[in-house]
């Protein structure tokens, strides 16, 4: 009984030594440094932009999504640790996403639908540097008909000596040609 006790006790402590290891950058990689991820998603003009956080939050504020979560502990567990994962991403500026909305009133009460959009930055570079470490840690409108012409893109850039991959996409050609350009500016 005392060494079940004995290797239990040094599961745990692996287990928190790995998430402590997990919350910390050892390669001094922050999300304030200029190549961070967060550093480069587009502030873009008439869009509101959210961070996306958490696979915690997005579940949760779909319809349902709440309940989903609590009644279900095995899957709250895998989204607790995938949200400590990607904290740790987020904190050494290797993952950042933003949801990006144009929320025009009087186009929503017409039945428009209104320009959405989501942009991921991945910085390849930083990802490789933290990867083992932060695993281990880690109605009323009325019925017309809704025009959507969703556009999709990625592409990839070398920003300080790091490598960036962008990925995007929105319910309007107009929020990628924004993107476009926010990437084509930055050197």
């Amino acid at each position: 009984m005392m060494k079940k006790l004995f290797w239990l006790t040094g599961v745990v402590l692996l287990l928190v030594a790995g998430c402590t290891l997990g919350s910390t950058a050892p390669t001094g990689d922050t999300s304030n440094d200029p190549s961070a991820a967060q550093q480069l998603l587009p502030n873009l003009a008439g869009y509101n932009r959210t961070n996306a956080e958490s696979l915690t939050s997005a579940v949760s504020s779909i319809s349902g999504g709440a309940a989903l979560i609590s009644g279900n502990p095995l899957l709250a567990a895998v989204i607790a640790r995938i949200d400590t994962m990607m904290q740790c991403y987020q904190n050494v500026g290797a993952v950042a996403a933003s949801v990006y909305t144009q929320v025009d009133l009087g186009q929503v009460l017409a039945g428009q639908m209104p320009k959405l959009g989501a942009v991921a930055v991945i910085n390849q570079d930083r990802l490789s540097r933290n990867f083992l470490s932060c695993i281990v840690g880690g109605a009323g409108a009325s019925a017309q008909a809704v025009s959507i012409e969703p556009c999709l893109g990625s592409g990839e850039k070398v920003i300080n000596n790091e490598t960036i991959t962008y990925i995007y996409g929105g319910t309007d050609p107009s929020f990628c040609v924004s993107v476009d350009q926010h990437f084509n500016a930055l050197r």
